[in-house]
């Protein structure tokens, strides 16, 4: 069995993980080449024909392109994606859509979630200024460990606030992928255009190391007790962040937390980073 979260990569150049159970295998986003994801399922006992769903985020191309879109058609794999997507990205890559469409690999995702061999999945929307709109998903695997029990994912790599409502669907899982996109002093220096650093760093842009470190802390304190294990910060900024000052800022959140410590890891923008399933 393959591991059961794997994030193949996350950042502004491409982003997609593989969520799989005993029986499911789903991919949430594919912005990167059919080659690499291939090499990666490989590299978990893998081959793309044994991926039940590709799950769309949202429609920029870091998450999803004409190569996630071949991907799907070369290897028969459903293309999950909520109503609106759908529509953006049938008029952006018209061909390719359309042989997906006749093929019946198009599938709407309800918005109360949708079941896929095993991994019960919910999703949830975040502020993002993707044209369509930007999910999060929840995922349980069930079952997760030997003994039955399931381990619940929830993961959203692009958002420029946290809501409470997001906080909650954050707070219910035992794995978080969260994103912690740019230090805001690095994002000024770095001579970006100011409308593009204002969009960054706005409601619907991106949340810094400060505040996904603020959501950590707030997700933990609506959790249940030892209820979250591991938060994964995702989405890192090549030029405007440090993947030490990322896990900085979320550790030095934890410092004060009265409970059970998650362990804190950072993605990798070229390189996978393996999950462990927490201990029952």
């Amino acid at each position: 069995m393959p591991h059961p979260v794997v994030i193949f990569g996350s950042g502004s150049r491409g982003n997609s993980m593989l969520v799989a159970g005993p029986r499911g295998r789903i991919l949430l986003d594919m912005g990167f080449p059919q080659r690499r994801i291939v090499g990666h399922l490989r590299d978990e006992g893998l081959e793309p024909t044994d991926v039940d769903a590709l799950l769309v985020t949202h429609t920029h191309g870091d998450h999803v392109g004409d190569s996630a879109l071949k991907f799907c058609w070369r290897h028969h794999v459903p293309l999950v994606a909520a109503r609106e997507n759908l529509a953006v990205l049938r008029a952006r890559y018209r061909p390719v859509m359309g042989r997906l469409d006749r093929a019946g690999l198009l599938r709407e995702m309800p918005p109360r979630g949708l079941e896929i061999k095993g991994l019960q999945v919910r999703p949830f929307a975040v502020p993002h200024d993707a044209e369509g709109i930007c999910l999060g998903y929840h995922v349980t695997i069930e079952p997760a460990h030997s003994d039955g029990t399931p381990v619940r994912v929830a993961a959203t790599t692009d958002l420029g606030a946290v809501p409470p409502e997001v906080l909650q669907r954050l707070a219910e899982a035992e794995i978080v992928v969260l994103e912690s996109n740019h230090d805001p002093d690095l994002l000024v220096a770095s001579g970006r255009p100011q409308p593009l650093v204002n969009r960054i760093a706005g409601p619907f842009g991106h949340l810094s190391n400060g505040a996904a470190a603020e959501a950590v802390a707030a997700l933990l304190n609506r959790a249940e007790p030892g209820q979250v294990r591991t938060i994964v910060l995702a989405h890192l900024s090549r030029d405007c962040n440090d993947r030490s000052i990322a896990l900085h800022c979320t550790r030095h959140a934890l410092k004060g937390f009265d409970g059970p410590r998650p362990q804190v890891a950072a993605a990798d923008q070229d390189a996978p980073l393996t999950v462990a399933l927490p201990a029952t």
